[in-house]
């Protein structure tokens, strides 16, 4: 799932309806809404650094065979 949320308590269910084996960032960017700071966003929602880990770069390097 592409977590263009930026809100700690969305995140959260997101994790916990689906694992965290199943999200990776997502972005809009150069269009708004944006986030500036995505990874303080994830530590802020509680993700510890292996979830964060997983999040940005172990799934998208899955998703996209890397």
């Amino acid at each position: 799932y592409d977590t263009i949320l930026h809100h700690g308590p969305a995140l959260n269910y997101l994790r916990d309806l689906v694992g965290i084996d199943r999200m990776v960032l997502g972005t809009d960017l150069p269009f708004p809404p944006g986030d500036p700071d995505p990874l303080t966003t994830l530590r802020d929602a509680g993700f510890n650094t292996g979830e964060i880990e997983t999040i940005v770069a172990t799934n998208p390097k899955a998703l996209f065979g890397l």
